[in-house]
């Protein structure tokens, strides 16, 4: 089981890196997890555009699914071209307006799913739990027998996300705030909550992901490192990490 990180922007992407976007992978199938503004410039770099036949989007905050667009009309031009010949298939919250937008491109089709549902996409289990955040969202939790990454998506810190990354052997976390400022409002966590996530769910590995546009990102990790759990750093454009 193999993450690249693709891109861990929050907001807007920066100039030399993409909005969220991962890109998990086991024995030669590839699923996408968010698909943020950048993401399928840069997805380019490590993988060919029509190898990825699934993405599963958190929400619909436009740094999480914006170049869903451009992924859907690729799939159309490449299949014409003879270039593709597999659908591509969008995993999302349900949304009859993400349906419709999804499948009014041709080779293209929208699954919906909830907080309940657990989909068997390729080798991968996939389960959703729900999350604090001004518009419905899911942290997603992909595992094989053996191995799981856990991506949090935006939220503010709760108990039921230990939980879900309890043990797990990736957690890709959220980190909006620097520590000392409260992000609860706008449902996102700081450094020293992710670290205390870190610490409780007793993760094998982090990375810190949705940074911010400002300050010095190491602050981040000092201050989340600091709750106990060391396995803790930076997702960065390009990141490869073999489970």
């Amino acid at each position: 089981m193999q993450c690249r990180v693709v891109g861990m922007m929050g907001g807007f992407p920066a100039k030399d890196a993409p909005c969220s976007g991962y890109l998990i992978e086991q024995d030669g199938f590839k699923l996408l997890l968010d698909c943020g503004s950048g993401v399928a410039q840069g997805l380019q770099q490590y993988v060919d555009i029509n190898e990825i036949d699934h993405v599963v989007l958190s929400h619909y905050h436009y740094d999480h699914y914006s170049d869903v667009g451009v992924m859907l009309f690729a799939r159309l031009v490449n299949t014409m071209l003879e270039k593709a010949d597999r659908p591509l298939t969008i995993y999302g919250l349900e949304s009859e307006e993400m349906k419709r937008r999804v499948e009014e491109v041709p080779h293209s089709k929208f699954v919906p799913y909830d907080e309940r549902s657990v989909l068997q996409i390729g080798p991968f289990q996939v389960e959703f739990q729900k999350n604090i955040h001004p518009v419905e969202t899911c942290a997603i939790k992909v595992s094989t027998d053996e191995k799981s990454i856990v991506y949090t998506a935006d939220t503010s810190f709760t108990e039921d996300l230990v939980e879900l990354a309890k043990g797990t052997d990736l957690l890709i976390s959220e980190c909006s705030f620097y520590e000392g400022l409260d992000g609860t409002s706008s449902g996102h966590m700081n450094a020293q909550e992710v670290g205390i996530l870190a610490e409780k769910s007793g993760a094998k590995e982090v990375l810190l992901s949705h940074l911010p546009h400002y300050g010095d990102w190491n602050d981040l990790v000092v201050s989340a490192r600091a709750q106990g759990n060391e396995n803790i750093r930076l997702a960065e454009v390009g990141l490869h990490v073999k489970i």
